[in-house]
């Protein structure tokens, strides 16, 4: 079974604000997020915990890509929504046995664990041409990039217990909404 991504099929049309890309990882302020996809979350008891925008480009490969969103590998998900993809594809990977994993913070103020990928197996992939929900909490990067692309991600969480959303509970409640 696939535990890694989930395509979704959205009961509205999202629009993604368009934003001046300072520095390749900004955070998404919440103004500037669709009220139809906040009002579509909350009639699911889920809210937005924090979101954020990636931009890569080619060639912009850096070793601690391999990474989990945080320091807990704990299954938890993000919707993201990939504009101009290219070729790009998302890969989950698994540290090999007797390996490490790395610590650093993100240009935003995030902490989060990384591995080089010699010391990884590739076990998914997908190049996430719609709206899905994603793995975050395991091992994870993005490849093949021919061109500039840009990831509006979300963390999601349960409004009734502030824990980020785990993958289960995902799925059950996103049911309706898979592909």
């Amino acid at each position: 079974m696939n535990n890694y991504y989930k395509y979704l099929r959205l009961p509205f049309e999202n629009k993604l604000p368009s934003v001046a890309m300072q520095q390749y990882h900004i955070k998404l302020e919440r103004q500037l997020i669709d009220p139809n996809f906040i009002a579509w979350l909350d009639s699911l008891d889920l809210a937005i915990g924090f979101s954020e925008i990636f931009q890569k480009g080619p060639g912009e490969q850096q070793p601690e890509s391999l990474h989990i969103d945080g320091e807990v590998f704990d299954d938890h998900v993000k919707i993201n929504f990939i504009v101009n993809p290219g070729s790009s594809v998302m890969r989950w990977w698994k540290i090999k046995p007797g390996k490490e994993y790395q610590k650093k913070v993100t240009i935003v103020g995030t902490s989060y664990l990384w591995a080089y990928r010699n010391d990884c197996d590739l076990v998914a992939e997908s190049s996430l041409l719609e709206p899905a929900l994603v793995n975050a909490g395991q091992l994870h990067n993005v490849e093949q990039i021919d061109t500039i692309r840009l990831c509006y991600s979300f963390m999601l969480i349960n409004k009734k217990t502030q824990n980020r959303l785990l993958w289960n509970d995902a799925i059950e409640i996103f049911k309706d909404y898979l592909k």
